[in-house]
């Protein structure tokens, strides 16, 4: 069964109404069981297995369609969100252009140039657990469109200096105050 199919059976009324009676089942279990419990002591809740959590994790989508890439985020957000992730940022990067030459056969003449825009978009999540991981990285997998690609990883320095524009004009003042003596200081 293919990824797509799987997502919409999750999403049919039917397995939703199983899903609910399961739970209505379990919490009355679980009423039932809290009346004839015996008290268990605290350090048992020490014994159990911590389920271990990554760092900030950031997804980062990259394709050359701009509509495509921010309809993709949006899709992972949802997805994020259904997830009950903790989705502490997203932001967009500014787009890189590059310049592809196709040149003809066995010569150095250009027969055509092209100018390709890459669009980025990120979203970080914190607190990702080890167990939900795989399930996201497999969502994202089954949605992913043509032409798009994203990357999951440890949220780094660098991605907070990608992301900001240089200020043009701003540097321009710095280097113009710094050739005229640098900045005046009163006593």
């Amino acid at each position: 069964m293919s990824c797509a199919k799987r997502i919409q059976s999750m999403f049919k009324p039917f397995h939703l109404r199983k899903a609910c009676r399961t739970l209505q089942l379990l919490r009355h279990n679980h009423a039932r069981s809290l009346c004839y419990s015996i008290h268990d002591p605290p350090y048992l809740d020490s014994l159990k297995p911590k389920i271990p959590q990554y760092n900030p994790v950031n997804i980062q989508i990259k394709g050359y369609d701009y509509a495509l890439v921010e309809s993709y985020q949006k899709l992972a957000n949802k997805i994020a969100s259904s997830l009950d992730l903790n989705i502490s940022d997203a932001w967009a990067t500014p787009a890189t252009k590059a310049k592809i030459q196709k040149f003809k056969p066995n010569g150095t003449v250009i027969d055509k140039e092209y100018i390709l825009t890459t669009y980025e978009r990120n979203i970080q999540i914190e607190e990702l657990s080890s167990t939900v991981a795989p399930i996201l990285i497999e969502l994202l997998q089954c949605a992913l469109p043509q032409g798009i690609s994203f990357h999951l990883h440890l949220h780094e320095e660098e991605d907070d200096v990608k992301r900001y524009v240089p200020d043009m004009e701003l540097s321009e003042l710095k280097t113009q105050l710094e050739e005229l003596g640098g900045p005046v200081k009163k006593k």
